[in-house]
C-alpha cells in the first residue's frame, strides 16, 4: 500500500492539538531527563570556579570534557543518554494514552517490527564506517593515537549496548516517526514533512561541540543532510527499522571505535584522531550514504521514488489495514499491542 507507514497516523485521536500536547510533553520529558548531567555540571563549575560562572568553565563544559571536571566519561556519557531514556518513555505515554493508538504504529505499518532490516541497516552502516575509517588510518596514521583501556572501555561498552539503542531510538521514532506522520496528516504529502523534520533534526543538533569547533555550516550541512538522508529512506521503504539500525551504528562507531576534539561523544575510546578533516568527513559521507542507497535499493527493490512528492489520500472514517510482515526472520516478534 502506497504511504502506508503514513496513513498509519489516521488511527487513532490525531487532533491537532493532541499533536501539539503530545509535541511539549515529549520535550518536557527530554528536557527533565538532563537536569541530573547539568546539575552534576554546574557543581563542579561553581567548585572549581570559586563559586563564580567562569568563562573558561563554562566553554569546557558546553564541550563536554567530563575528565576536566573531574567526572568519569562513563557515568558522563551515561547521563547524557538518560534524558533520552526519559523522552521515549514520554513518547510512548503520548502516543499509547494521548493518541490512544500502538507505538509500533509510528515505526512501520506491520504488525512487528521487521529485524532484518534494522539488522541491515545496522551491519551494513557499521561495516562501511569501519572501512572508511580504516582507509584515513592507512592514508595518515600519524593522526591517530591508540587509547584503548580495558578498565574504562568495557564499562562502555555495556553503556552502549544497553542505553545508547534508546538515545538513537529517541530521535529516530520522535523524528521519522511522530513528527513526519503527524505533519504529513496536516499537510497530506511527504515532501513538507521530510523538509521540515530534516531542518528540525539539524537545528537541534545545533548546540553540539562541534558546531563551535567546525563551524555551523558545515555542521549543519552534516547533520541537515543525515536526517534528510535518514527520512528519504523511511519513506521509500515505508518503515523506520533501516534508519534505526543505521543511526545506532553511528552513533556506536563514533561512542566506541573514534573519538576527537570537539566531539558530542568524548568517551574512552580505542583510538583517538589528533585532527578532524571536517571536508573529508563530508565527502566521506556522501559517498557512503550513495553506496547505502544502492545496496538497500538492489535488496529492497524500492520501485516508486516518485512518491516523496505525491499527494498521500488518507481513509476518511477507518484506519487503514494493517499489512501483514514478510520479515527475514521469523523471531523477535513486537507486539502490535506495544
Amino acid at each position: 500500500m502506497k504511504h502506508s507507514f503514513f496513513k498509519r497516523a489516521i488511527e487513532g485521536k490525531n487532533e491537532f492539538w493532541i499533536y501539539f500536547v503530545g509535541f511539549c510533553i515529549v520535550v518536557l520529558g527530554h528536557v527533565l531527563g538532563q537536569i541530573p548531567i547539568s546539575v552534576l555540571l554546574l557543581a563542579k563549575m561553581f567548585k572549581d570556579g570559586g563559586g563564580s560562572m567562569d568563562p573558561a568553565l563554562q566553554d569546557k563544559m558546553a564541550s563536554l570534557d567530563f575528565e576536566y571536571f573531574g567526572i568519569d566519561p562513563n557515568l558522563g556519557f551515561f547521563l547524557i543518554l538518560l534524558s533520552f531514556v526519559i523522552g521515549v518513555i514520554a513518547l510512548y505515554i503520548v502516543v499509547k494514552y494521548l493518541h490512544k493508538r500502538p507505538f509500533l504504529s509510528i515505526i512501520t505499518p506491520h504488525t512487528s517490527l521487521d529485524w532484518g532490516k534494522l539488522s541491515f541497516g545496522f551491519f551494513v552502516w557499521l561495516a562501511m564506517a569501519l572501512i572508511g575509517e580504516g582507509i584515513g588510518m592507512y592514508m595518515d596514521p600519524d593522526n591517530y593515537v591508540y587509547t584503548l583501556e580495558w578498565s574504562t572501555f568495557i564499562p562502555l561498552v555495556i553503556i552502549c549496548l544497553l542505553v545508547l539503542p534508546w538515545q538513537t531510538s529517541f530521535e529516530e521514532t520522535f523524528m521519522r516517526g511522530y513528527l513526519m506522520q503527524g505533519l504529513a496528516l496536516w499537510v497530506k504529502n511527504p515532501f513538507i514533512p521530510w523538509i521540515v523534520t530534516s531542518v528540525f533534526f539539524g537545528l537541534l543538533h545545533g548546540m553540539n561541540p562541534e558546531i563551535g569547533e567546525f563551524g555551523f555550516w558545515k555542521m549543519m550541512i552534516f547533520y541537515i543532510g543525515t536526517g534528510a538522508f535518514l527520512g528519504l529512506i523511511t519513506i521509500l521503504d515505508e518503515s523506520l527499522e533501516l534508519a534505526l539500525g543505521i543511526h545506532f551504528a553511528n552513533n556506536l562507531f563514533g561512542a566506541l571505535f573514534v573519538s576527537f576534539d570537539g566531539s558530542a561523544l568524548q568517551t574512552p575510546t580505542m583510538f583517538r584522531s589528533l585532527e578532524m578533516d571536517t571536508e573529508y568527513m563530508l565527502v566521506g559521507w556522501a559517498i557512503v550514504v550513495l553506496i547505502f542507497l544502492g545496496l538497500a535499493q538492489l535488496k529492497y527493490k524500492w520501485k516508486n521514488w516518485g512518491k516523496l512528492f505525491e499527494r498521500i489520500e488518507f481513509p476518511k472514517n477507518e484506519n487503514p489495514p494493517l499489512k501483514p510482515i514478510v520479515s527475514h526472520s521469523s523471531e523477535n516478534i513486537i507486539d502490535e499491542s506495544l
